[in-house]
């Protein structure tokens, strides 16, 4: 998985880097993140996913074979 190239401080993370990473689109992380998985929220109008949660997130996915 790739790391994000731009993080917003430490804590939070854009749904394009959490794209890049996994090597998804942004729309798909939009769908889970409407789906509630991974959680995030919303700072500016736009969404930010914690740190923690996506890795929490990335474990749930290793732990059912995702």
């Amino acid at each position: 998985m790739k790391k994000p190239t731009v993080t917003l401080g430490r804590e939070f993370m854009t749904a394009q880097d959490a794209a890049d990473m996994w090597g998804v689109s942004k729309s798909a992380v939009y769908k889970w993140i409407s789906a509630g998985k991974p959680s995030a929220v919303r700072l500016g109008g736009r969404y930010r996913l914690r740190q923690s949660d996506v890795e929490a997130f990335e474990a749930a996915a290793k732990r059912e074979g995702a």
